[in-house]
C-alpha cells in the first residue's frame, strides 16, 4: 500500500503539471438550504443517537460493574441505528428546506468512477495517515471505546455491532452531514465570495476541520482526521456525489478495525 500511495502521489504531480484537473469534475448546483438547517440536522442527529442509546438500554440494562467497558455491544448497535436513523431524518430535513438529491450528493453521474476514485483515495492516504497516528500515539495514547470493548471481547454479537457502527453506519451519517450538508452549505456561502462557477479551498478546509472537531477527545487521533476530511471533502468538492466519500470512509474504517482485531 504504500509503495501505490507514492506511485500515486507521483501520478497527481504529473497531472497537475500538465495542467490536468486532478479528478475529473462534475457540475453540482448549490445547497438551497441555510444554517439553521444544519443546526435543525445536527440537532436531530444527537436526538437519534441519543434514542438509540436508550432504546439500546432498554433492551439490554447497562451493567454497574467496575470493570465494564466504556460502551458495550448492544450500546453500539444502538448508536449505529440511531446514526442511521439521523442520515434519514437529515436527509428528509434538507430536501423538505428546498434541497434536491443532486445538490445533498445523493447521486453519481459515473458510479464506477466515483469508486476507483474511492480506491485510489484510500490506497494514496492510508499508509501517511497511519504514519501520523502512530507518530502521535507514541506522544499522546489513542483512546476510542471500541479499542475498550475489543481489548475485552471477541465474541460475534461484539464484532457485528462494531463493523455495524464503524463500517456501516459511521461512514454513512458523517458522510451525509459533514460533507453533504455542512460543506454543501459553506460552498454555497463561498459561492457568493468568489462567483459562481469558480471553487474555493476553504469549504473543503472547514468542514474537515469540523469533522475532526467531532472527534476530539479521543487522543491526537483528530488530526489526522482534518487530513482525511480534506481528501474526502475535495471528492465531494470535484465529483459532487458522495459516493466516494462513503466508499473512502467505510474503507478506511474497515481497515482500521482489521489492523485492531490483528493487533
Amino acid at each position: 500500500m504504500a509503495v501505490a500511495s507514492i506511485a500515486l502521489a507521483f501520478g497527481l504531480v504529473r497531472r497537475v503539471r500538465s495542467g490536468l484537473p486532478i479528478v475529473p469534475a462534475a457540475d453540482v448546483p448549490a445547497a438551497a438550504w441555510d444554517g439553521l438547517i444544519v443546526l435543525i440536522v445536527a440537532g436531530a442527529a444527537i436526538g437519534c443517537q441519543t434514542a438509540g442509546i436508550m432504546a439500546a438500554h432498554a433492551i439490554v440494562p447497562p451493567t454497574a460493574r467496575s470493570d465494564a467497558p466504556a460502551v458495550t455491544a448492544s450500546e453500539l448497535a444502538g448508536t449505529a441505528a440511531g446514526t442511521l436513523a439521523a442520515a434519514a431524518v437529515g436527509v428528509a430535513i434538507v430536501l423538505a428546506a428546498g434541497g434536491t438529491r443532486r445538490s445533498l450528493g445523493l447521486f453519481s453521474d459515473s458510479p464506477s468512477l466515483d469508486l476507483r476514485l474511492a480506491v485510489g483515495t484510500v490506497l494514496l492516504i492510508t499508509p501517511p495517515l497511519l504514519l501520523l497516528s502512530g507518530a502521535l500515539n507514541a506522544i499522546v495514547p489513542y483512546e476510542h471505546p471500541i479499542l475498550d470493548l475489543l481489548a475485552r471481547f471477541r465474541d460475534p454479537a461484539t464484532l457485528a455491532a462494531v463493523w455495524l457502527s464503524a463500517v456501516v453506519a459511521a461512514p454513512i451519517g458523517e458522510e451525509i452531514f459533514f460533507r453533504g450538508v455542512l460543506q454543501g452549505w459553506f460552498e454555497s456561502l463561498a459561492s457568493r465570495q468568489v462567483g459562481a462557477g469558480r471553487r474555493s479551498a476553504l469549504p473543503v478546509a472547514a468542514s474537515a476541520v469540523a469533522f475532526a472537531a467531532a472527534h476530539v477527545g479521543q487522543g491526537l487521533g483528530w488530526i489526522p482526521l482534518v487530513g482525511f476530511g480534506i481528501a474526502v471533502g475535495f471528492l465531494r468538492s470535484a465529483r459532487g456525489s458522495l459516493l466516494p466519500c462513503v466508499a473512502v470512509h467505510a474503507i478506511f474504517n474497515a481497515i482500521s478495525v482489521a489492523i485492531i482485531l490483528l493487533g
